[in-house]
């Protein structure tokens, strides 16, 4: 069954459009399948959740992410997440808010409960 993508921080979930519609999200708001994902995919998660357009430097930090999953399945600590897309800590929280959101948009599945509380 496809869900809505919840919105952060207590704010509704509303449906995100055919797009998304058509992909199946955890009750967390992560993708399924992350075989799925495309950058369509991802601008769309993007402007839903309200980080809005994605800019060079969203997808930086995107494609880092979703290459160091995919290799190797492992979540990049902050400092390298930063180091790897060559991004200032401070930049980073600007143009995601934080490490969940950029997990979200770039389509990887649910890291669990302690990973998840740890990213917020």
């Amino acid at each position: 069954m496809n869900q809505t993508i919840p919105l952060e921080k207590g704010r509704p979930s509303f449906n995100a459009g055919n797009l998304l519609d058509s992909l199946q999200f955890d009750e967390h708001g992560f993708l399924v399948n992350p075989q799925d994902w495309t950058e369509e995919i991802a601008a769309a998660i993007a402007m839903h959740d309200g980080v809005g357009a994605l800019r060079e430097k969203h997808w930086q930090a995107i494609r880092f992410l979703r290459d160091r999953y995919m290799r190797l399945g492992a979540i990049p600590p902050m400092r390298n997440l930063c180091r790897g897309s060559g991004l200032e800590r401070e930049e980073f929280k600007k143009l995601f808010g934080n490490c969940a959101e950029v997990w979200r948009i770039a389509g990887l599945p649910d890291p669990g409960e302690d990973v998840r509380n740890h990213m917020q």
